[in-house]
C-alpha cells in the first residue's frame, strides 16, 4: 500500500473514531437530562403526595365550639413540616438541577463543535490525498481498510453543498449504505427508476441517495427536493474526485 494510501486509512479511521466519540456524547447528553429530570419529577411527586395527605388531614382537625379554633392533629402537624422540608428540597433540586444541566449542556455544545471542526479539518485533507493520489492506475487509488477490497473515499463537503451533504447525511443516519459500488452503465435506468415516483418541480431539483451512478441506486433510494445549483454541483464535485475510479470499484461517502 502506498504511503498516501496508509495516510487516508488513519485519517479515514480517525473521522471514524471522532463520529464514535460524538455519538457517545450525544448518549450522554439525553442520560443526563433524563437522570435530572427524573430526580426532579420524583422530588415534585413526593411533594404533591404529601400536599394531598395534608388535606386530607386538615379535613380531620377538629373545631372548637366555643372559639371556633381549629386544633391540628398530630398527624396534619407531622404532614405539614415534611411537606415544607419536601417544598425546600424541590426549590434547591430546580436551582441545582438547572445549574448543572446549564454547564453541562455548554460543555457538551464545546465538544461537538470541536468534534464537528476535527472532522471537516480530516476530511479536507482527505479531499487534498485523493487530488494526489487519483490515477487510472488501481494501484494507486486512494484506499480506507474497510473489508476486504480497497474503498475510495469520496467527500462531500457541507460547507460547500449544504442541502445535498444534509440529505446524505440524513439518508445514512436511517440506514443506507455509506460504501458504494461504482457503476456509471447503469445509471440512467437506475435514476429514472428512483425519481419515478417523485413528483418533478420547477423549483427545486430531485436528489437521491445512493446516486444514480452506484449499483445500490435506483428503485427504493432515498430522494429529496433540494436547490438545483446545490444538487448540480455536487454532483460535478464527486464525480471530479471519482473521474479516474473503474466501474466496479468500492466508494465510500462521507460528509464532512
Amino acid at each position: 500500500m502506498s504511503d498516501v494510501n496508509v495516510l487516508l486509512c488513519a485519517v479515514d479511521s480517525a473521522m471514524d473514531t471522532l463520529a464514535a466519540f460524538d455519538r457517545d456524547r450525544a448518549d450522554v447528553t439525553a442520560r443526563v437530562s433524563f437522570a435530572l429530570s427524573s430526580v426532579l419529577a420524583r422530588v415534585a411527586l413526593e411533594t404533591d403526595q404529601y400536599r394531598r395527605e395534608l388535606e386530607n388531614a386538615e379535613a380531620a382537625s377538629c373545631t372548637d365550639e366555643e372559639t371556633g379554633d381549629t386544633a391540628e392533629t398530630p398527624e396534619a402537624t407531622r404532614l405539614r413540616a415534611k411537606l415544607e422540608a419536601l417544598e425546600a428540597l424541590n426549590a434547591r433540586c430546580v436551582l441545582a438541577g438547572g445549574a448543572l444541566s446549564a454547564a453541562w449542556m455548554q460543555e457538551s455544545r464545546q465538544a461537538e463543535a470541536h468534534v464537528n471542526e476535527a472532522l471537516h479539518r480530516c476530511g479536507v485533507y482527505l479531499k487534498k490525498l485523493n487530488r494526489i493520489a487519483l490515477s487510472p492506475d488501481l494501484g494507486s487509488i486512494t484506499g480506507s481498510a474497510h473489508g476486504d477490497a480497497p474503498v475510495f473515499v469520496c467527500v462531500v463537503d457541507s460547507a460547500l453543498y449544504p442541502e445535498t451533504a444534509e440529505h446524505i447525511r440524513v439518508a445514512q443516519d436511517i440506514g443506507f449504505p455509506t460504501v458504494l459500488t461504482l457503476d456509471r452503465t447503469g445509471a440512467a435506468e437506475r435514476r429514472k427508476a428512483s425519481l419515478a415516483p417523485i413528483q418533478a418541480s420547477r423549483i427545486w431539483d430531485r436528489d437521491e441517495y445512493p446516486c444514480a451512478c452506484f449499483k445500490e441506486g435506483g428503485t427504493g433510494a432515498h430522494v429529496m427536493y433540494v436547490a438545483g445549483t446545490d444538487n448540480r454541483g455536487a454532483g460535478s464535485y464527486m464525480g471530479w474526485q471519482m473521474r479516474g475510479l473503474p466501474d466496479g470499484a468500492k466508494v465510500r461517502v462521507r460528509v464532512i
